[in-house]
């Protein structure tokens, strides 16, 4: 370690001890009790100032160790020990989150932590290895950064936690949904890949390409991944309009929701995946079916929620009409496939 040898194992510990906290939150839920004593307001302005600090914190490493001479090893060792306490501070502040607050909101604020704790590390490291001065840190510092600018952003209950997953869902779903029609468009041939092939001297066989039969069954198919992405659309209407936080029943349903939720967006992509050429009928039918089933749990779970009303019922009845419908119509063309 050029020019602060004497550091070295100050250093050492602070990568050691991060390290350890990183791997703790990896392993799962801690122990601890419900906090009852949480006070939304004041814990999420906390938790801010907390990230903000450890920014800060950073920053000042960074600028000491920005050029030569590089502060004493007594100095670092008191710049370090700030940055682990502001570090131990975050982490032992997601643990003081009530689990009761919802699981979702915990997984998210976790995520958070975890990441930020990571990059912290990797600072460290940057310096610990002869990064110091170099462009390498000043990259490390930024990412720290603006890992630490996303806490003034996080969900800070259970509802904006499940409309920000909805939201990075429903993108996932409308790429999937793009990619297909583009497909489609394009006879259901992959471009880049097809040059290739051709450029090879391979050419491209039947299997290659839809049968008619093959292009009849994509509607009913593209119909069902319409489906979801308009049923993720209403329910992000729903969430925002009629979706509260005040009692424990009303936070629980949101984790219900979340467990279908995540489901969408892996059987699109299965089903997807599945229409593209040399296809199989029987393989189709079945991740039809799948995501036909986590469409109507998902709609059965929103109908049942506090979250809609009985104005809602119209657009859930029509959403669970439409599954039926493109399914009639994808059993009726893969019979005896």
């Amino acid at each position: 370690m050029a020019d602060y040898p004497h550091s070295e194992n100050v250093f050492n510990d602070v990568v050691d001890n991060l390290g350890l906290v990183i791997s703790q939150l990896q392993d799962g839920e801690s122990q601890q009790t419900d906090n009852s004593n949480y006070e939304k307001v004041a814990y999420w302005d906390r938790i801010e100032k907390i990230s903000q600090s450890l920014s800060h914190e950073v920053t000042i490493i960074s600028m000491a160790f920005s050029k030569s001479p590089y502060p004493s090893p007594e100095n670092v060792r008191k710049m370090l020990s700030k940055l682990e306490t502001a570090s131990l501070a975050l982490v032992s502040n997601f643990y003081s989150l009530p689990k009761s607050q919802g699981l979702l909101l915990r997984d998210s604020f976790k995520k958070s932590t975890l990441d930020l704790i990571t990059k912290v590390q990797t600072f460290v490291k940057s310096i610990q290895t002869g990064m110091a001065s170099s462009p390498e840190m000043l990259q490390k510092t930024g990412v720290v950064w603006e890992h630490s600018d996303y806490f003034s952003n996080l969900p800070k209950d259970n509802k904006r936690a499940v409309i920000e997953l909805m939201t990075w869902s429903l993108g996932l779903l409308l790429d999937a949904l793009r990619e297909l029609e583009e497909t489609m468009a394009g006879g259901g041939q992959f471009d880049d890949l097809d040059d290739l092939i051709i450029e090879s001297g391979q050419g491209l066989s039947n299997e290659d390409e839809w049968s008619e039969e093959d292009r009849t069954l994509l509607g009913p198919c593209q119909g069902l991944i319409k489906v979801a992405n308009y049923s993720l659309k209403k329910a992000m209407k729903a969430t925002e309009k009629g979706g509260h936080c005040d009692t424990f029943h009303q936070i629980s349903e949101y984790d219900d929701m979340a467990d279908h939720i995540k489901k969408l967006s892996p059987a699109v992509d299965q089903l997807g995946i599945a229409l593209y050429p040399p296809m199989r009928h029987r393989l189709v039918r079945a991740y039809a079916e799948h995501l036909a089933e986590i469409l109507r749990n998902f709609l059965n779970c929103l109908g049942g929620s506090h979250i809609t009303c009985e104005d809602d019922m119209e657009w859930l009845n029509y959403l669970h009409k439409a599954i039926e419908h493109n399914m009639e119509k994808i059993h009726t063309l893969t019979n005896d496939k």
